[in-house]
Formats: C-alpha cells, sequence, structure tokens
C-alpha cells in the first residue's frame, strides 16, 4: 500500500504544477503542526519518529531517497531537484538512506535550547533552514 502511495505522490509531484511557493519558515511550521500530537508546541522525539514512520514510510532499514522526494514534493511543494538535495543534505551516513543514525545525528547538533532530547519550534526551524538547500527563498521552492 505504501508503494502504491508513494507512486501516486511521485507522480503528482511530476504532473502537477505547483503554485504553493512555501517558505522554509512555512514547512517547518506544517511539519510541526503534523508531528506535534499532543498540542504542547513542541515535538517530542516519539512524535517525530511516529510522523515518520506513519505518514512517511520510515522502518527500521531507512527511507529511501525516493521514498522522501514523493512525500516531501507532494506535501511541501518543493522542486525535486531541490527535494533530493535536501534529502542529501539530511543523510549524514551517505548510505542514500534517512534512518535513526541520521536523525539523531542532527537531533544531537539542533536540540540546543536545552539539550533535552525534546525538539522546540526554534531548534526545527534552525535545523531545516540549515540543511535545505534553498533556506532562504531564493528558489521559490517549486514555484514555475
Amino acid at each position: 500500500m505504501f508503494r502504491f502511495l508513494s507512486v501516486v505522490l511521485f507522480i503528482r509531484a511530476y504532473v502537477c504544477e505547483n503554485t504553493m511557493c512555501w517558505t522554509v519558515d512555512h514547512i517547518s511550521n506544517q511539519i510541526m503542526m503534523e508531528a506535534d500530537k499532543n498540542l504542547d508546541g513542541i515535538m517530542q522525539m516519539s512524535e517525530l519518529m511516529n510522523e515518520l514512520t506513519v505518514s512517511w514510510g520510515l522502518t527500521s532499514a531507512g527511507l529511501t531517497y525516493h521514498d522522501f522526494i514523493a512525500f516531501w514534493t507532494a506535501q511541501y511543494h518543493d522542486t525535486h531537484s531541490t527535494a533530493h538535495a535536501f534529502v542529501a543534505n539530511i543523510d549524514v551516513d551517505k548510505n542514500d538512506l534517512i534512518n535513526e543514525a541520521d536523525i539523531a545525528a542532527h537531533l544531537q547538533q539542533f536540540d540546543i535550547n536545552p539539550h533535552d532530547g525534546q525538539i522546540q519550534k526554534e531548534e526545527f526551524n534552525a535545523f531545516l533552514h540549515a540543511v535545505h538547500p534553498d533556506p532562504h527563498n531564493h528558489g521559490a521552492h517549486g514555484c514555475h
């Protein structure tokens, strides 16, 4: 079922013209809203992992670039090339998968206020601005 959904999202990303023009700040806010299930304004590590597992299809083996890009372009409206550069920046160990080790590495770097294993909105926003290939919206995130 997930493969079918991935294919549909992938096709949708290529066929539909994207006019959303979301900024990195908007994407950050959207992801926080989707992942923060208890609505406390903080993304717990368990909430993040649940979001990545349930919505994104993360498995113990990881999440492929293809699946990440298909989901990201459909959900957050970046172009394919921007999404590819973004996932490559997230992939710390460069094994062509997003896995728990990559997530832990980024959490270690950006969970600083305080260093508590919880992701504050500001921390998540800083993470996206640091790893997104177009953090200042120069490419208009998929706008044609």
